[in-house]
């Protein structure tokens, strides 16, 4: 088929495409404004236990240590997780994410629509869980999470309306003519 028959076919059904590029472009712009945006921080912490004092022989504590620690980061996230931890986050009018990163590692992130809520609230969040990890085995040596470096800068994060549009705009014409091309290769 040349191409100006193409177009010709096209123009047949200009309202059809007009009308799936509009509706992609305030599709696009509409979701700009229900997914989420706002501020957030993240920090990268270490699970690690306190070693035992050291004995007069060798016992592998040192490596043992190390495997409780590592098999312990899944249970942190858990805990972190929580109900009591989310509401501490809550508190601030603000959400926690926790994600482990690696067998030892751990990412706290939050966010809120508010910059002033996120200011303190990672530390907050590792010192009661330190806390509530040293509550619950008193007797025994607690396994601790402590920072690998500072929070990150806390950043303003948003989609950009006119990008989305622009996309709907792309798939809405897409599929415009997807069905305007089924529609003339049947013959409907």
């Amino acid at each position: 088929m040349e191409l100006k028959k193409a177009i010709d076919l096209l123009k047949k059904d200009i309202f059809f495409l007009l009308l799936f590029a509009i509706l992609g472009a305030i599709i696009g712009w509409q979701a700009a404004k229900f997914l989420p945006q706002g501020y957030t921080q993240s920090q990268l912490f270490f699970v690690a236990k306190a070693p035992l004092a050291s004995p007069s022989f060798y016992n592998f504590e040192g490596y043992y240590t190390q495997e409780t620690a590592r098999n312990f980061t899944d249970t942190a996230v858990a805990i972190l997780e929580n109900r009591q931890f989310q509401n501490l986050a809550q508190e601030s009018n603000a959400t926690a994410n926790i994600r482990k990163v690696a067998p030892q590692l751990i990412n706290i992130t939050t966010q809120s629509s508010q910059k002033e809520n996120l200011e303190g609230l990672i530390p907050k969040l590792a010192v009661a869980f330190n806390t509530q990890i040293a509550n619950l085995t008193k007797d025994d040596l607690p396994i601790q999470i402590k920072e690998v470096a500072p929070a990150s800068n806390i950043t303003y994060f948003a989609l950009n309306p006119i990008v989305l549009s622009i996309a709907g705009v792309i798939l809405g014409t897409t599929f415009s003519v997807f069905i305007v091309a089924l529609k003339i290769y049947f013959k409907v």
